[in-house]
């Protein structure tokens, strides 16, 4: 299936976690239905039981959307990213992750973000099978005063136009594992139009081979300090303004989700 003009293309970095493809499939299906768009998993040195898992969700809805399996050329999910980046041939890249699932809404609240054209959109998420709603800052000096202790976005909930990544450079495989984090501060330093979106966009997963959870080690806690202390050079604000985290919101969400 080839379509001439996308809106989005849904960008998904593969190494592990397989076994979540069929349910993050459906969940993207049913939440961009109504737009024009386009599922880019690019493999990032997965083991072949992991392949043959990804395969088997492939082919259960490749007819129903259109799917491009990539190999990426280089090493590390930086090195992934950028090759899908570059693949797409869509207005607006989005972010998601192989074992996180959409919200229904969030192709239609795309939609509705993207009418501004702002260059990166943030959403709120979340979390699941413990169900706290998560915010994203809610103004861009908030965010940076964030970025100074940690990661001030969620990955799997961003988008963002293929130009606006490409004047920044794209994503930096000297910083993996935390390459997000090393993006969203030099977003934040330049004058990019972002968008802060409290509606959470994606149901994120939490578990113990979450990729999020293996970012330690004296090499990343070094990466870690570089961009807080780069965070800290164009703060006004060291006053760290946290954003809003619910149980009961989650819960909300959750259940509005899956009506």
């Amino acid at each position: 299936m080839t379509i001439d003009k996308l809106d989005f293309s849904i960008i998904i970095p593969f190494k592990f976690g397989g076994k979540f493809a069929v349910s993050c499939f459906a969940s993207i299906i049913r939440s961009f239905e109504k737009t024009s768009f386009s599922v880019i998993v690019v493999l990032d040195n997965p083991l072949d039981c992991e392949i043959n898992l990804l395969e088997v969700a492939i082919l259960k809805y490749k007819d129903l959307m259109e799917i491009d399996l990539l190999r990426s050329p280089g090493k590390g999910i930086s090195d992934a990213l950028n090759h899908g980046i570059e693949m797409s041939t869509a207005e607006y890249i989005v972010r998601h992750d192989i074992d996180d699932l959409c919200f229904s809404w969030r192709g239609a609240r795309l939609s509705q973000l993207i009418q501004t054209k702002p260059d990166f959109i943030f959403g709120s998420v979340v979390t699941f099978p413990l169900p706290f709603y998560l915010s994203v800052p809610s103004n861009k000096e908030d965010a940076v005063s964030l970025a100074m202790i940690q990661n001030p976005f969620f990955h799997p909930a961003s988008a963002f136009t293929r130009s606006g990544m490409a004047r920044l450079g794209g994503y930096h495989s000297d910083f993996d594992r935390l390459e997000d984090y090393d993006l969203w501060e030099r977003v934040l330093e330049s004058n990019m139009k972002i968008v802060l979106d409290g509606k959470p966009h994606t149901k994120y997963r939490r578990h113990s081979l979450q990729f999020t959870r293996q970012r330690k080690g004296a090499e990343v806690d070094e990466m870690r300090e570089l961009i807080k202390t780069r965070a800290k050079s164009i703060s006004n604000n060291h006053n760290v303004v946290r954003p809003k985290k619910s149980l009961l919101l989650g819960l909300w969400y959750l259940l509005k989700g899956s009506l």
